[in-house]
This record gives C-alpha cells, structure tokens and sequence, in this order.
C-alpha cells in the first residue's frame, strides 16, 4: 500500500471512530489520539508508526534534544 493510500485509509478509520491502530509505546488505541510519527524525526521519511499525543510529545521532546546536543558538541 502506498503512503497516499494508507493516509486515507487511516483518516477513514478515524472518521468511523474504528481503528485498528494503536500506539506502539502505551497501547492506547482511541482514534482521536493516534497520530503517526515519523521514525527518523524527519517529515519527510516514509517509515510512521502510531503514537497517541501524549507518546508523541515525549518522543519528539527527546528526539529534539539529541539533536540538539549532536549540535553543541
């Protein structure tokens, strides 16, 4: 499945409040939470998995400063 097409199948899923997603930390699997992360931090890599909001923020947050920590040093 291409990346337009799972998009829209994900949407749909939301949509009907019927998902098959869940988060890949926590389990969480109410569809309002899910978002995708992309693995490389990067928006443009094509490799997401699902994290609800609140995994998300925490692996963004930390993400971010390893990178900024790459810069200082």
């Amino acid at each position: 499945m291409d990346k337009k097409t799972y998009k829209k199948s994900v949407k749909n899923q939301k949509r009907k409040k019927k998902t098959s997603l869940c988060c890949y930390v926590c389990g969480e699997d109410d569809p309002d939470e899910i978002e995708m992360h992309h693995i490389d931090g990067i928006s443009i890599s094509d490799i997401e998995i699902p994290l609800c909001k609140k995994c998300h923020r925490r692996i963004i947050k930390e993400q971010n400063m390893l990178r900024y920590h790459r810069i200082i040093n």
